[in-house]
């Protein structure tokens, strides 16, 4: 029996720190999630351009 008490000290503390890293992950992925909306329109507007592009080129080749 006192060898269970030593060894859930050790649990204790490892479920502390998997806690703070699941604290901290949660955390990054709010950060992420708060991209102001001008981000997501850069983004958009650069899919679109290499899409157009990509189409573009395309076209060129066949026609």
């Amino acid at each position: 029996m006192h060898n269970d008490e030593e060894s859930r000290e050790p649990l204790q503390a490892r479920i502390d720190r998997i806690e703070l890293k699941l604290d901290e992950l949660q955390q990054q992925t709010r950060d992420r999630a708060e991209q102001p909306w001008w981000y997501y329109f850069g983004v958009a507007f650069i899919i679109v351009f290499v899409v157009g592009l990509l189409g573009y080129i395309a076209l060129r080749l066949v026609f």
